[in-house]
């Protein structure tokens, strides 16, 4: 069972200090899976449904119906 968790954030000035290694669980938030990662576990919406679902949305206009799907 994994013991570490690493919470990926997309801010250009942490996003180069993730740990990419096996020890950890990655988890992701928000829009952060337009970024190109390498591997994330779980994803997670924190914002309200009426932020995140706009249709002028600038990280992703099409956000929750990438939410609405299933995801490997």
């Amino acid at each position: 069972m994994t013991k570490k968790v690493c919470i990926v954030g997309f801010a250009v000035t942490t996003r180069k200090q993730v740990p990419w290694d096996e020890d950890y669980e990655f988890w992701g938030c928000n829009e952060g899976y337009v970024q190109d990662f390498p591997k994330i576990d779980r994803w997670f919406q924190i914002h309200p449904y009426i932020s995140f679902s706009r249709a002028d949305n600038m990280n992703d206009p099409k956000h929750f119906e990438w939410l609405m799907q299933e995801h490997d």
